[in-house]
């Protein structure tokens, strides 16, 4: 992404992170955790995406995490390994929710 911070990269960002999460979500098969996942998306995006860095494309050492565990994850559901896909989704989730709140 050449210029993270604009406002079409922050809707790229955010269209293709989005597909990326409901994705998984759905090939589980699971309309709880599809339905859970599209409604924290829905309340998350406005304040996420006007107030917060998160979208910058970088954590707070200024590293693009997001991405390079979003490869990992999806490379593990690919070889069905099902251990790797849980761990690698569980950093996901502790570094997102520390990027989010961290600062708080």
């Amino acid at each position: 992404m050449e210029n993270p911070g604009t406002r079409e990269a922050k809707i790229a960002y955010l269209t293709i992170n989005e597909n990326f999460h409901l994705g998984i979500a759905r090939i589980c098969l699971n309309k709880y955790l599809e339905q859970y996942c599209r409604h924290s998306f829905w309340r998350s995006h406005t304040y996420i995406f006007f107030f917060d860095r998160y979208y910058s494309g970088v954590d707070s050492s200024g590293q693009k995490t997001s991405p390079r565990q979003h490869i990992e994850i999806a490379k593990a559901i690919e070889d069905r390994d099902e251990k790797k896909a849980k761990d690698f989704m569980k950093q996901h989730i502790r570094t997102t929710f520390e990027q989010l709140f961290v600062k708080l």
